[in-house]
């Protein structure tokens, strides 16, 4: 349809009365559109062409990715399953280390309570014991250890030399003082050698605050009541010797 259309035209152009460069120009022009024309027809069927080629692309990529996605499906279920099952294997295996976990605690907790409460009653018995007179024994020791329980017991076993120390000089000064009263028949002073005394005195003193600190922190980290109250009972004692051994110094 359009050849003819543009084959009458270009008669009708040749019969006209235009000028003959005109007629020239336009036969020119048909000839160009009718050139341009049909390679758009070819176009249009290659393009058709291109057309069917994609849409049965596109149907064999659907299919393809339908059974991608269908093999994906089945070994996403596969392993969902195998990482259910582990998980409820881990679950189980974590209960056990729990459970064991908190049966080692409550048997290193009792351990360690028993470890603490022993050498506190022990000192808080050595220290009643030195109030009221003089121990030979003395408590047992680590040498070179570190933890405050060894630290107390060995201050302790200080306290308890000094005071032995001190108390021996106050007999010794009781004495001297005596046989003065008797020779002389007048009195004397009851220490010949006050800051003899007096130094002994502040050694015990020290050493007995020393401990009631040592137990005050202690009874902060008190495990249980027991060791908390053994810790307050050794702090009390220790400042009573405070006391007394102050008492003794003057």
């Amino acid at each position: 349809m359009v050849g003819d259309l543009l084959a009458g035209l270009r008669t009708q152009v040749e019969g006209s009365a235009i000028a003959a460069a005109e007629k020239s120009a336009l036969l020119a022009m048909l000839a160009s559109y009718q050139q341009d024309f049909m390679a758009l027809v070819q176009q249009d069927a290659r393009i058709d062409q291109l057309t069917a080629n994609l849409n049965r692309s596109a149907l064999e990529m659907l299919a393809l990715v339908d059974a991608t996605v269908t093999k994906a499906g089945a070994a996403a279920a596969e392993a969902a399953a195998e990482v259910d099952a582990r998980a409820a294997h881990d679950a189980r295996l974590m209960l056990g280390i729990a459970a064991l976990a908190t049966l080692l605690g409550i048997l290193l907790t009792v351990l360690i309570t028993h470890l603490i409460t022993r050498p506190l009653l022990r000192m808080a018995g050595f220290l009643e014991l030195l109030a009221l007179e003089d121990p030979v024994e003395r408590i047992p020791t680590v040498p070179g250890g570190r933890d405050e329980i060894n630290a107390m017991a060995e201050s302790l076993n200080q306290m308890a030399d000094h005071k032995k120390r001190l108390l021996g000089w106050w007999k010794t000064s009781l004495a001297e003082m005596k046989m003065r009263t008797q020779d002389q028949g007048t009195g004397g002073e009851v220490d010949g050698k006050p800051a003899l005394r007096a130094q002994f005195s502040e050694e015990v003193q020290d050493l007995a605050r020393e401990i009631a600190e040592r137990s005050t922190e202690l009874s902060h980290q008190a495990l249980d009541g027991d060791s908390y109250r053994l810790a307050r009972q050794i702090k009390d004692a220790a400042l009573t010797l405070a006391q007394r051994a102050e008492i003794l110094g003057r």
